[in-house]
């Protein structure tokens, strides 16, 4: 039996009910919107969210996660970067002179 179109299927939020699917503040969703970094859809002057704008936020946003290898030659290479950071090799070379001294 159907009694046409299902209405939750595309069910549009509204901020609120946006920002309670993220977690964050309504304010964050309302500001995200004027620098158009989420997409909606205006009706109007209502902005309105499809569940699939919002999980492209989510999934535009997910951070790789590094392997414990990885990790620690970023540490050691300097991952703050910036002129008085020394490299991987510098160090390495510095070890290897101190131990030919020896």
């Amino acid at each position: 039996m159907t009694d046409g179109p299902n209405p939750t299927a595309r069910h549009l939020l509204t901020i609120d009910e946006a920002a309670a699917f993220l977690n964050v503040p309504a304010r964050w969703v309302s500001e995200a919107v004027r620098q158009r970094r989420v997409r909606c859809t205006r009706i109007g002057k209502h902005v309105r969210f499809r569940l699939e704008h919002l999980e492209e936020l989510v999934t535009a946003g997910e951070q790789p996660v590094a392997s414990p290898a990885l990790s620690a030659v970023s540490q050691l290479s300097g991952a703050h970067g910036g002129p008085d950071c020394e490299s991987v090799d510098d160090r390495q070379l510095a070890v290897t002179e101190v131990g030919d001294d020896a």
